[in-house]
């Protein structure tokens, strides 16, 4: 279980990889400060890796998906659409 999705994660990123059980993200709120290390987080990027994310105080329906939205148009080369994990 991990709280947030800040910067932090990458580390711990490489340290998930070797292993291979479920991961499960618990966000907080939306705030950069909080979401900001997931396109670096290494597990993502592995296929068929049983990722859930449950969103927390979140009041908008759309804002609710702004973890991985953040990976979309510009902002980032990786489309979440395109991530091989589960």
């Amino acid at each position: 279980l991990i709280l947030d999705s800040g910067t932090g994660i990458a580390k711990l990123g490489d340290y998930l990889l070797e292993q291979q059980s479920p991961i499960y993200i618990l966000l907080t709120h939306n705030h950069w400060d909080h979401i900001q290390g997931f396109p670096f987080f290494k597990p993502i990027y592995q296929a068929n890796r049983d990722i859930t994310i449950v969103a927390g105080d979140v009041d908008d329906k759309n804002t609710q998906h702004a973890i991985v939205e953040q990976m979309s148009g510009s902002y980032f080369p990786v489309r979440h659409q395109d991530l091989p994990s589960n």
